[in-house]
């Protein structure tokens, strides 16, 4: 089975990170410092095709935004 790939954890990606929590409507009603906080605790992954990112029943504290791509969503 694929697994998800962190791509990096460094001030490049969190600045990108920003950049695009920024542009995103989902965060409009957030202010500068609660985007700041966000975009530290924010790490970037890569997912193959067949990836599964989380399965049904999984106990997770995480949130996943698609940034870019496609993800199907089912119930087994």
């Amino acid at each position: 089975m694929q697994e998800l790939k962190l791509l990096d954890n460094d001030d490049t990606f969190t600045q990108s990170t920003l950049e695009l929590i920024k542009g995103s409507a989902f965060f409009e009603g957030f202010n500068e410092e609660e985007i700041q906080v966000f975009a530290k605790w924010t790490k970037v992954y890569s997912a193959a095709t067949g990836c599964v990112v989380l399965s049904d029943g999984d106990q997770s504290n995480c949130l996943c935004l698609i940034v870019k791509g496609v993800i199907n969503i089912f119930e087994r």
